[in-house]
């Protein structure tokens, strides 16, 4: 072989293994940078992906947690008020995004109180494994702003999201707030070239490693409770690289040939390897622009003293700026501006001239002027031997996410105050005023001093003008609390027309009781709404802690009880709970303790004054009436116990204990063949109710005596509803008679007798007793005898004291007479002594009694 053909062979040899080496050497010097980048490109998808997902979230988890902070939606879950309504009746007026399915009102033993379908057929709640978890872990969350507890249901037709949040109350978790949420995952995860699909799962650590090591990529969302996977589209990525590489090899094939064939003709094979090397660097500066050019985040590039050298187009979008006019000049000169954070401005400064990385987020100005903020990282470029030639800044537009946090800190601030404060008012509420007691009392020197206020009638004017006028007093009475207390006092809303006033600390009670006539001055000065006049008045409560007669956890009890006071001695007036008050209060709560006992020993006992006929003489019936045998107290009146009953809501319990009784009495008599011919037992509107739909309430026996129920006519008879009366018909028709007590104590009136047609009707005692004194009374009695005739009711009268009474009350033509004049009230042994020992003549010894009816 020639010296040529070897040259020409060694030629060929050397340009092939140049050419094989050269491919191998792309091949594995540029497949980790491809890869790389393709997973850089892959992670950039699925992280924004990931926080489109949070952000749709957030919505939701908003919306709930501002429902959840509802006071009538607490009130619902801890049992205070029943509304099975009030989920949907938030969520039908309040925006919601498109998604939400239904919402369920759960209480703390997951009960349902209340649901709402907000889309499709209604249904009822089912409680799923999945929401029995959601709800065990959000019942443990230790406040209110907790992340949503989101599960992933996979239904048979489409998966869908349930998200759960905590209803507090006073600090403790008292219920949850499930929704089901239907996420279009269309439009969360658009359509794009770098991923095939991507779906959301459950947060299971081994369902993510087997996708890891499928090669999808995992994103935690939902705090962690769920996993977003994108599956990449490595056929397409792959096939990229793969054209890339061919088309590199392609060109430095050729490159090759024709510069091994001119230097191999002229003889200078070894200028190849230089021209192979300077070629391979240009076509790798040629990769690294290329994926800078085509990069989605903005890319800066500048000198040391930080003026632009290069920019990628995604820069040029961003900015508005074309890099041709900012070549030269540095970003921070025209790219920042007056609200561009001055502490931001000065760290980026700092790290630039120390020659070290950093990362913030700052407020830039496009071209147009309009402000954006950015996500900037700013990295500093070194040569080989590490000397620093030059920055490289890299960032992406994060307006929008800065915007949903501010929104959502907005909401969060808006939803604290709504919280915390009377909507109508403005003042602040009951947790505020809660919080500065629980101050207090953690405090070195636990003291406080109260006012209490409550609106006289105030229920007349939203009656008689309108719940507008009602709210416009609810404003003056705001407003004068405010002027007139000090701003280290607070002055709190806690009920419909109830207000409390917490005096600043050291104030004493005189203080209280002066500020307590300053604004009942204020509040009774002449008011108007829409040029009609106002008449306003208030009672006012005032306890102190500082007396040393209450701790301060019995402050606003206390106040309560000034207020009770000082609406039973005629309202509008300031009462002070001193000593002689705390005495009652006391008393009063001996009483309490006592009764429950009572109650459950049945220390009750029927006591049975005799009614007398008027014209006969005769027993013609009996009232049962409540006296309580105490151990402790001896035998207790009803003017003792009744208010407090009245307090603890057992008058019921007392009312049903002495029929029961009275109705066993009214059995013996009748077995040991004494007169009984009826009884009566005193009882409110409730227990009318309650024994009208009381299936064990016997009819009463034809054989037996008559059994009548007595309502006080305070009850505002002409003012009970259909239902009411409805329950009075039930209560006959099962052979009981109806009487109104006390008439003409003020309330009844003629249309109220005739709607509930009652069989007896007691004259009140106060008209009674003036008839041997005052001709007046007496025609007014006999007014309201032939009144009585006229609608065919029995008239009682009660007061019955002397036997003059007596007979002026017959002439009058009185049906029925009952007084101290004829017995006191009797226990059951005595009454039979009594019955079996009757004599009419002992009782009106002037009149001749012929025979005996």
């Amino acid at each position: 072989m020639s010296v040529s053909h070897r040259f020409w062979f060694l030629v060929g040899m050397v340009l092939c293994a140049t050419i094989l080496c050269s491919a191998g050497a792309i091949w594995f010097t540029s497949t980790p940078f491809l890869e790389a980048n393709q997973a850089k490109v892959i992670q950039d998808q699925a992280e924004k992906e990931a926080r489109a997902f949070d952000n749709e979230l957030a919505q939701y988890q908003q919306l709930l947690q501002f429902v959840a902070a509802q006071e009538n939606v607490v009130s619902v879950v801890i049992g205070y008020v029943e509304n099975a309504d009030v989920v949907s009746n938030y969520f039908e007026t309040l925006p919601r995004p498109d998604g939400l399915i239904s919402v369920t009102l759960l209480d703390a033993l997951q009960e349902v109180t209340a649901h709402a379908t907000l889309q499709g057929a209604p249904k009822e709640a089912v409680k799923s494994p999945e929401w029995i978890a959601a709800f065990e872990e959000t019942i443990k969350a230790e406040n209110r702003y907790a992340p949503a507890v989101v599960k992933l249901i996979q239904d048979t037709q489409a998966p869908y999201l349930l998200m759960a949040v905590p209803v507090f109350n006073r600090g403790f978790a008292e219920g949850v707030l499930v929704a089901e949420v239907d996420i279009d995952f269309d439009a969360v995860f658009t359509a794009n070239n770098v991923t095939r699909r991507s779906f959301v799962a459950a947060a299971d650590p081994g369902f993510v490693a087997e996708q890891e090591a499928l090669g999808h990529w995992v994103e935690s969302v939902a705090h962690d409770q769920l996993s977003l996977v994108s599956i990449p589209d490595v056929e397409a990525t792959a096939s990229a690289g793969r054209m890339l590489l061919f088309n590199v090899m392609t060109a430095i094939s050729a490159t090759l040939l024709v510069s091994f064939s001119i230097f191999a003709w002229l003889g200078r094979a070894t200028i190849v390897m230089p021209h192979k090397a300077l070629e391979q660097q240009k076509e790798h500066l040629s990769e690294l622009a290329a994926v800078a050019e085509n990069a989605n985040d903005a890319i800066l590039v500048t000198d040391l003293e930080q003026r632009i050298i290069w920019g990628n187009p995604s820069f040029e979008a961003l900015s508005g700026y074309k890099i041709s006019e900012v070549r030269g000049r540095k970003p921070s000169n025209f790219l920042q501006g007056a609200d561009t954070d001055p502490g931001t401005r000065a760290a980026l400064s700092h790290a630039v001239r120390a020659r070290t990385a950093i990362k913030a987020e700052i407020l830039n100005y496009a071209k147009s002027g309009t402000p954006y903020w950015i996500a900037l990282s700013i990295t500093p470029l070194a040569r080989e031997d590490g000397q620093i030639y030059g920055f490289m800044a890299i960032s992406h537009d994060v307006t929008m996410e800065r915007q949903q946090r501010d929104d959502l800190a907005a909401a969060n601030k808006a939803t604290e105050h709504l919280a915390r404060h009377d909507p109508l008012t403005g003042l602040p509420n009951r947790r505020v005023l809660n919080e500065e007691l629980e101050k207090r009392a953690k405090g070195e020197v636990p003291h406080a001093t109260l006012l209490r206020i409550d609106l006289d009638h105030f229920k007349n004017i939203n009656d008689t003008m309108g719940h507008d006028a009602g709210d416009y007093v609810l404003t003056i009475i705001a407003k004068i609390l405010t002027e007139n207390s000090r701003k280290t006092d607070i002055a709190a809303r806690v009920g419909g027309d109830e207000f409390i006033v917490l005096m600043s600390a050291g104030a004493t009670s005189d203080q209280a009781v002066k500020l307590g006539r300053r604004i009942l001055e204020k509040i009774n000065e002449p008011h108007s709404y829409e040029g009609k006049p106002l008449r306003i008045g208030a009672s006012f409560g005032v306890a102190s802690t500082l007396d040393g007669l209450i701790p301060l956890e019995e402050l606003i009890s206390s106040a309560d009880a000034a207020l009770y006071k000082s609406k039973e001695s005629g309202r509008n007036q300031v009462v002070h709970y001193g000593s002689s008050l705390h005495d009652a209060v006391c008393f009063n709560r001996e009483i309490s303790i006592l009764m429950q006992r009572a109650l459950t020993e049945e220390q009750f006992e029927p006591y049975f004054q005799p009614q007398i006929c008027a014209q006969s003489g005769e027993i013609c019936g009996f009232e049962a009436l409540a006296r309580w045998h105490s151990p402790e107290l001896g035998v207790v009146m009803p003017d003792v116990f009744l208010p407090v009953a009245a307090q603890m809501s057992c008058i019921e319990e007392i009312d049903e204990c002495i029929f029961r009784k009275g109705m066993k009495v009214a059995r013996d008599m009748q077995r040991r063949n004494l007169r009984f011919p009826k009884v009566s037992f005193n009882v409110t509107a409730a227990r009318i109710r309650t024994l009208a739909n009381d299936i064990e309430l016997r009819e009463v026996p034809a054989n037996g005596p008559k059994v009548a129920f007595e309502i006080l006519e305070s009850v505002f008879l002409e003012d009970q509803t259909d239902l009411f009366r409805e329950a009075l018909n039930k209560i006959r028709d099962r052979g009981y008679l109806i009487e109104i007590d006390d008439f003409g104590s003020g309330h009844a009136s003629i249309v109220g007798l005739m709607q509930i047609k009652p069989d007896f009707m007691k004259i009140d005692r106060r008209l009674v007793m003036p008839i041997l004194k005052s001709k007046q009374s007496a025609n007014l009695l006999s007014s309201i005898m032939e009144m009585g005739k006229t609608i065919d009711v029995k008239i009682v009268a009660e007061g019955v004291e002397t036997e003059d009474h007596a007979l002026i009350l017959r002439h009058l033509g009185c049906d029925v007479l009952q007084g101290f004049h004829f017995s006191k009230p009797l226990p059951h042994a005595e009454l039979v002594k009594f019955v079996e020992g009757y004599d009419p003549r002992r009782f009106f010894p002037s009149r001749q009694w012929t025979k005996r009816a």
